[in-house]
């Protein structure tokens, strides 16, 4: 067996226990853009919710760095889509504050990690 984690790392798996978050296995489409085998999830999000760098982190540091981070502000979110996300600025009025902050980001994963998945399927000589 594997020997057992520094016992830094294992008070902040701790911490992360009982503050609710588990650790899971990644979904393949996130291991393939990340790298990360297991995530710590925040309590109560669905696997298909998943969305990392939000509400999942592949390290128990990442995860305990984000425990107190407030809801991004609706007006925060209407900014950046107003900006940058034209179509969701559009879809926004029709969403809840929770689903907002979903969808951005979503959007923000989805944006940050595009170089990686072109690389990705350049080299396998996909389109």
């Amino acid at each position: 067996s594997p020997p057992p984690p520094p016992p830094a790392s294992q008070d902040l798996r701790q911490t992360l226990l009982e503050a609710g978050w588990e650790l899971v296995l990644a979904p393949i489409a996130v291991e393939q853009v990340t790298g990360a085998k297991e995530l710590w999830k925040q309590p109560a999000v669905a696997a298909k919710h998943l969305i990392v760098g939000f509400n999942c982190f592949p390290t128990a540091a990442e995860a305990v760095s984000h425990l107190d981070d407030p809801p991004l502000d609706r007006a925060f979110i209407e900014r950046e889509a107003r900006l940058y996300f034209p179509d969701f600025h559009k879809a926004l009025p029709r969403l809840t504050d929770d689903e907002a902050r979903h969808a951005y980001a979503k959007l923000k994963f989805e944006q940050s990690n595009m170089a990686a998945m072109n690389a990705k399927r350049a080299r396998r000589g996909g389109r």
